[in-house]
Parts: structure tokens; sequence; C-alpha cells
């Protein structure tokens, strides 16, 4: 028989700190998402978590890493009070 998988849906991680190891084995526990970067205003985390999950890219700005890469959503890992921000630089770029 046929099977068509769906395919899964891309994604960037926002945030490398205590949480975000949390949220990417969720996502990978969930299944049918593939996280394509992480970004952290501190590029040594978010190069170390990158690493350490296997994903591909990383970066420090996530402005510029929407601008180079095309995603289905965004996962923020970060304080509260960045949250506005971050949601608005998603906006621009068309993530839902």
């Amino acid at each position: 028989p046929l099977s068509i998988a769906p395919k899964p849906l891309d994604f960037v991680l926002v945030g490398a700190g205590f949480w975000a190891p949390f949220h990417l084995h969720g996502w990978r526990e969930l299944g049918g998402t593939h996280c394509v970067g992480i970004v952290d205003l501190q590029p040594e985390k978010a190069s170390s978590l990158a690493a350490q999950f296997g994903v591909a890219n990383h970066g420090e700005h996530l402005d510029r890493f929407l601008a180079e890469h095309r995603v289905d959503f965004v996962d923020i890992v970060t304080s509260p009070n960045t949250h506005r921000e971050l949601v608005e630089i998603c906006a621009a770029h068309g993530v839902r």
C-alpha cells in the first residue's frame, strides 16, 4: 500500500537557555517537526545546543535567520518580557 507521510513542520528555536533542551526533546518525541535552527543572543549557547541536538544552523539574530531560512513556526523559549518583540519579528517575516 502507498503511504504518503506529511512533510515535517520546520521550526527555529529562539533561546538556548535552561528550558531549550526540554523543548527540543519534546518536539522530537511528538514527531512531525524538524528544527532547522537555534537562535540566541549568546551565539556560543546557540552553537553548543545546535551541536548537542544535531541542528545544522544557529545564529544570534532572529531577524537575520528568518530572512535566510523558511520556517513553518517559531518556538520562543526566552524570558516573557522579550516575547512581544520576537513575535513582531516573526510577523514581519510572515511566520504565523
